[in-house]
């Protein structure tokens, strides 16, 4: 017969279960409750009497032996899966990535606030942003939040994502591109795979579309979101423009769970096309209906901004070192000048008449002419030489060539690999004039070829001496042992400089726009290494990190600022140490001289006024929204039709404009700025304090392949660890579980941090052997319940500990977050919270078992979690508040916005025409009002966060083994420890777990965390340390020695040196 509380498992059940209740309703039928070990599922079964035998019963003799075996490896299991899951240790990084406090800050205490990641990125460049994709990816698949996502990048920097999330987070992402998609057949890769990045243009093609959006995503992640760009035009019939990356977003972010678009630009002072990228975001939020400005404001709960002034490392030294620009004005030659005017007519003529006859690609071509005038005296030589070869073959075989359509805004939303080559494309475009009018191009052409050819033949360009003069002589850079990046929009001048500058010196790094990512990087450690001097065109220089470097020059300049900033941030970036300094070189007697160097004055007295470096990228985008940009100044300069001074007097004045009103906006954003680097760093701590040390893994992997048949080598040091061989049951549970490893190699591990090298690794929380042990010890505890233990170890006292499990969830039923809670009971009747280190660090034998289980524990234990609780309320409910409040001010304008439509039409409803529009405008507002109180509501259960009923997991008694033990407990010592530190000038002290790495935490004055732990007895407490548990924090840890009521420091990562 069965037997209430039993464990057992039969055909009729999906799993093992605990009987709950068993009921005899006649002699052969029996009505049996029950309750799913794995699921927590509830099972109500009649039974015939002869099913009974059936059932296989775990809970016999040689399963509670077992049970006292195994009984610290399964306290162990609750604890490290509740780390791994719902505790914040992977916020300390790992041996290839230490987060700062800004990255903590947006994924921990922003984003997995949220039930749903739904956020914009905008921090200024250099913040990180792979980095905290990469943290929140680990933190989401841990939760059991993801399984899919998918990463939409721009195609430079495809293998730049995937190499940085292997290296830092060992996440494997698979880049798919159109040779893959093709040699996959029938097959799409997009469903196949987990994990997978791609390029976001190429996503962005009707075809790939289509198989994306086919594919489901729990979690998607867009770098240069606003790129996918979407723009109201018109001012009577308003009209939605929508990019093809912008339809991509449409289409893909709205039926995908988790969303985060990353981008340093955010909004360009336009309004409308801000909302439109927020609409990805939250499309009923940020709909069209909405006018409001309030999507501007701080706080607009779904934007995660910080400025670069505001990144600091944890002792408040600023992440960003100063940057410094200075403008280098030089003078045409005569010659060179006379080659400006000579080209720069030319340029005028066909671009005039190319805009006049509606031949917009003619135009661009003499554009780019003009640019590569500006760029060198090879780079124009070499373009003319083309663009007249072309035309020769023209007119030689009367054959027209197949045209490429060159749309200028495809054009901007094209990678830079992309640009350069429809630039190069566009030195051939042509009008479809007859043949006479080509042989007068081709002479002019020819003039042009001639004068520029004496020049480069016959004289070194003026640019070229100022940047000698800057690089060479006594005082030049290079004789300061500085390492200088040189930038250029051409590859013609780039390989004029590299064979200009090896007559000074023999070697120079360089990178282009063709050059796959490993060459890109072979180049990199040859400048990092090897040589002095790095060129790089716009293309190569993209993706590329030089931290290493503080000198740059820009040899031309671009004719968007934007692109001058992601110039600037391949050095000014988070690991530069030193100030950046910036060369820009500009001919003084040129029309675009004249534009630049006002332009460039400008801007760098913003960007001092403002403190952001940001200025560039986000004026650039502002000059180009009011027909102010440099790419229309300069086309406006060059043609002649309208005054230079004129021309130079308008952008300023917008630049005016818009300073004045980026000043009230920086202003604002300073004041909103409400980081707590104190708070961040305090959480820090207690996460490095309380999360468990990683020699641990190691060992509770090896205890749960224990009896296992599992071929199992421990050096006799027991610092390695070698697994040679896997029984066949053990690959079959890994292989059903999809736990992939290569069973066929030895797999080698560190158990102490002092055998870490490249070859062996210590065990993570994310290691596949790691989380295959998990598993196989989930399965176990199915099938036992564990009993009430008496144990003996290393402990100074006697009590009573129970293990509980607190569960926070929301009114969807969403788990927020989850704690276990060791909790002892003192002799006197004192509650004390344990430190789970304890499970770990002492070995821990059972003796007997008991009867009756004490209910206080619990009883205390549900208070405190009440405590927690209305801890997490605050923290949650602050976002949800926030987003209430946003969502409900955003109904109301848009319902505003429908009253005034239905108002308007019914005022002009002269004879019922608007009939129709009024009808359809009542179904909106209906409608609208239904939506509003649904997603309301949503959010209502977001912020109704409960405890669930807490679960005793096992209780034990514990007592002291006899062996000498060094610890105390601190609430024993709290008044002393706290008289203390006031005396010297401390405060905020803490109490910490017991029997944990420390006892307490005090702050200094400047806000530095003192971690103390208290002994009374040094010499015991020397010998039974374990120094590389304390490894993060050994240098703030200070040994409190207690000696007749006194109290003697004893530094730790001074090897206690006062012993």
């Amino acid at each position: 017969m069965l037997r209430k509380g039993e464990i057992v498992g039969a055909s009729f059940w999906p799993e093992p279960v605990q009987i709950k209740h068993i009921e005899n309703i006649d002699d052969d039928l029996y009505l049996v409750e029950a309750v799913g070990r794995e699921s927590s599922q509830f099972f109500e079964n009649y039974l015939e009497k002869h099913q009974l035998q059936e059932v296989e019963r775990f809970s016999d003799e040689d399963a509670s032996d077992k049970l006292r075996d195994r009984f610290q490896h399964y306290l162990q299991y609750y604890v490290l899966r509740t780390e791994k899951e719902y505790s914040q240790s992977r916020a300390r990084g790992n041996k290839n990535l230490i987060p700062l406090p800004h990255q903590i800050e947006a994924v921990y205490s922003k984003m997995l606030q949220a039930p749903q990641v739904r956020y914009l990125l905008a921090d200024d460049p250099g913040a990180g942003k792979t980095i905290m994709s990469g943290m929140l990816i680990r933190e989401l698949k841990a939760r059991n939040m993801i399984r899919k996502t998918l990463i939409l990048v721009p195609p430079l920097v495809l293998k730049q994502w995937q190499m940085e999330l292997k290296e830092k987070f060992d996440e494997d992402f698979l880049i798919i591109t159109r040779s893959y998609l093709d040699a996959s057949g029938e097959l799409n890769p997009f469903d196949m795979h987990q994990q997978v990045i791609a390029s976001v243009y190429w996503a962005s093609r009707e075809d790939i579309k289509n198989i994306i959006i086919n594919s489901q995503f729990d979690l998607v992640i867009v770098d240069e979101a606003h790129k996918m760009a979407a723009y109201t035009v018109g001012q009577k019939k308003r009209k939605v423009k929508r990019t093809k990356m912008f339809q991509l977003g449409e289409n893909l972010l709205r039926h995908t769970e988790h969303t985060l678009l990353l981008t340093a630009t955010p909004h360009k002072g336009d309004k409308e096309n801000f909302r439109h990228l927020m609409s990805l975001i939250d499309h009923d939020i940020f709909s069209q209906l909405n006018r409001s400005d309030s999507i501007f404001e701080k706080s607009n709960p779904y934007i995660i901004r910080r400025l670069k002034e505001k990144m600091v490392n944890f002792d408040g030294t600023p992440l960003f070192p100063k940057r410094t620009t200075k403008t280098l004005g030089f003078a045409l030659s005569p010659a060179e000048s006379d080659l400006y005017e000579a080209v720069t007519d030319y340029v005028r003529h066909y671009f005039n008449r190319a805009k006049q006859n509606n031949k917009p690609n003619v135009a661009f071509a003499m554009m780019i002419l003009q640019r590569r005038l500006s760029s060198s005296v090879e780079a124009i030589y070499l373009s003319l030489v083309r663009r007249k070869d072309r035309l020769q073959k023209v007119l030689e075989t009367g054959q027209k060539f197949q045209k490429m359509m060159l749309d200028y805004e495809d054009y901007e939303d094209s990678s830079l690999e992309e640009q350069e080559l429809l630039e190069a494309y566009a030195e051939g475009e042509y009008e479809e004039l007859d043949f006479d009018e080509l042989q007068v191009e081709i002479e002019m052409l020819d003039q042009l070829i001639r004068k520029a050819n004496v020049i480069r033949q016959s004289q070194n360009e003026r640019k070229f001496l100022e940047l000698e003069k800057t690089l060479f002589g006594a005082n030049g850079l290079l004789a300061q042992d500085e390492k200088i990046l040189i930038f250029t929009e051409s590859k013609d001048t780039l390989n004029y400089l590299e064979k200009k500058l090896k007559a000074y010196v023999p070697e120079i790094a360089k990178i282009v726009g063709d050059f796959s990512m490993d060459r890109r990087q072979e180049e990199v450690e040859k400048f990092r290494n090897d040589v002095q001097i790095m060129i790089a065109t716009d293309a190569g220089g993209e993706s590329i990190n030089l931290q290493f470097c503080n000198q740059m020059v820009n040899y031309d300049i671009p004719w968007n600022p934007n692109r001058l900033e992601q110039r600037m941030g391949r050095i000014h970036r988070i690991g530069q140490k030193n100030e950046v300094f910036v060369f820009n070189l500009v001919a003084t007697n040129t029309r675009e001289g004249d534009v630049l160097i006002r332009l460039l004055t400008k801007m760098e007295q913003m960007r001092e006024d403002l403190g952001q470096d940001l200025v560039y990228d986000f004026i650039g985008e502002v000059l180009e929204d009011r027909q102010a940009d440099l790419s229309s100044v300069m086309e406006q300069a060059i043609s002649g039709r309208e005054d230079l001074d004129e021309i130079i007097a308008n952008m300023e004045k917008t630049l005016s404009e818009e300073h004045k009103r980026l000043l009230e906006l920086a202003q604002n954003e300073r004041l909103d700025d409400n980081f707590d680097l104190p708070g961040a760093k305090r959480c820090f701590d207690e996460v490095s304090i309380n999360s468990i040390p990683n020699r641990f893994y190691g060992r509770f992997v090896i205890d749960g392949l224990k009896n296992t048949r599992t071929r199992l080598n421990i050096s006799a040091d027991q610092t390695t660890a070698r697994i040679d061989r896997f029984p066949k049951r053990i690959r079959d549970f890994a292989r059903d579980h999809k736990l992939m490893f290569n069973f066929d190699d030895s797999i080698r591990f560190a158990l102490s941090l002092s055998k870490v090298s490249n070859l062996i690794t210590m065990i993570e929380n994310d290691n596949p052997l790691f989380n295959l042990v998990m598993k196989l010890t989930a399965k176990e505890m199915q099938q036992a319940v564990l009993p009430l233990y008496e144990v003996k170890a290393s402990i100074p006292e006697s009590m009573t500990m129970e293990l509980n499990q607190v569960t926070i969830v929301d009114g969807n039923g969403r788990e927020l977050e989850q704690k276990l809670m060791l909790t002892g009971k003192r002799s006197n009747g004192e509650f004390i919270e344990i430190s789970p280190y304890l499970l770990f660090g002492q070995a821990m034998n059972v003796i007997n078992t008991y009867d009756y289980e004490d209910q206080e524990i619990k009883r205390h234990v549900i208070k405190h979690a009440r405590r927690l609780l209305r801890s997490i309320q605050r923290k949650r409910e602050d976002y949800a508040n926030k987003k209430r409040v946003f969502l409900r001010k955003s109904f109301e304008d848009q319902m505003e916005t429908l009253q005034d439509r239905l108002k308007k039409y019914q005022e002009e409803n002269v004879e019922g025409k608007n009939s129709a529009l009024i009808n359809q405008t009542y179904a909106q507002i209906d409608e609208m009002e239904d939506r509003s109180k649904e997603r309301l509501t949503e959010i209502d259960r977001e912020r109704s966060i409960q405890l669930k009923p807490v679960k005793r997991i096992t209780q034990f008694r514990i007592e002291p083994n006899g062996t000498a033990n060094d610890r105390v407990i601190p609430e024993d010592y709290f008044s002393m420890i706290e008289d203390y530190e006031i005396r010297q000038g401390r405060i905020n002290v803490r109490v910490q777990q017991a029997l944990g790495l420390v006892d307490f935490i005090s702050e200094e004055a400047n806000g530095a965390s003192r971690l103390i732990v208290v002994t009374n007895d040094i010499h015991q407490f020397k010998k039974q340390l374990i120094e590389e548990d304390y490894n993060a924090i050994k240098s703030r840890v200070v040994v409190y020695e207690v000696r007749e009521k006194q109290i003697i420091e004893h530094q730790l990562d001074q090897g206690l040196m006062f012993v």
